[in-house]
């Protein structure tokens, strides 16, 4: 029974954390639309402020590159697979995101004057939306459906086990009905399956350009889903599986007069 709290707690937990991260993972924005021209302030401010804007930018830009490449490097996938080659090539536009945003900020360091400060400007604007966002829309698609969404399901696959074993060893004990929380441990099942299955779907739709076998059996049609919808497809199913997790485990408690 105080495996069956903690597990609970557990789960409780988990399931707030959840919800607060985006399992859509989306693209990081840089919001150089605040380097506005203000009439209302001196040229010395305007430069101060859109200095301190751009060195924020290109501070939080950095940051997200290297993030994403901290999630790349920690993917294993077997060697020579299609896989290891798309990762690799992830590696490298990340690599390239680093060398770009750390070389402005080594040249905004040297700024001085506002109009120097607003062709940096332009050209961190530029790369952003003619590079960064087009490739790095695939690098975290990649992310999400072999990293992130791979490992929500496998916790709450052992997350499952685990109530699923106290349910029948309380069964066992005679301290649970036989069979009351069936239903609740087959749609689980079902809900868990299903998941998994989006998720082998997902990956076949990212790897098949690159593979001509998967290309010719699988027939994608024209505005099927994609494999970040049906990654974020099933952390939903998952979403939503933590709270039959949480109703199970509150009935338990009810159960047992706990």
């Amino acid at each position: 029974m105080r495996k069956m709290r903690k597990n609970i707690k557990i789960l409780t937990a988990f399931t707030l954390s959840f919800l607060v991260l985006s399992p859509s993972m989306a693209l990081a924005e840089i919001d150089f639309a605040q380097l506005v021209v203000l009439e209302s302030i001196t040229p010395e401010e305007k430069f101060a402020k859109k200095f301190e804007l751009t060195q924020n930018a290109l501070g939080k830009a950095i940051e997200r590159a290297e993030s994403m490449k901290t999630g790349l490097e920690a993917l294993s996938f077997e060697k020579d697979s299609v896989e290891v080659g798309l990762k690799d090539k992830y590696l490298a536009e990340a690599d390239s995101y680093l060398a770009f945003y750390k070389e402005s900020k080594e040249v905004l360091s040297s700024v001085e004057q506002l109009e120097d400060l607003n062709v940096l400007i332009q050209k961190v604007i530029d790369y952003r939306e003619n590079i960064y966002a087009p490739s790095a829309k695939n690098v975290l698609e990649f992310i999400l459906v072999f990293s992130y969404s791979p490992s929500v399901l496998e916790t709450a696959n052992k997350r499952f086990e685990s109530i699923k074993s106290d349910v029948e060893r309380l069964e066992n004990l005679s301290l649970l009905e036989s069979g009351l929380f069936s239903t609740e441990l087959e749609l689980s099942q079902k809900t868990l399956e299903e998941a998994g299955a989006l998720q082998t779907q997902a990956k076949l739709i990212l790897l098949s350009p690159y593979m001509e076998s998967l290309s010719e059996d699988l027939n994608i049609e024209e505005g099927a889903p994609t494999a970040k919808q049906l990654a974020e497809e099933s952390l939903n199913k998952i979403k939503g599986l933590y709270t039959i997790f949480i109703e199970t485990g509150q009935r338990v408690k009810n159960t047992l007069g706990i």
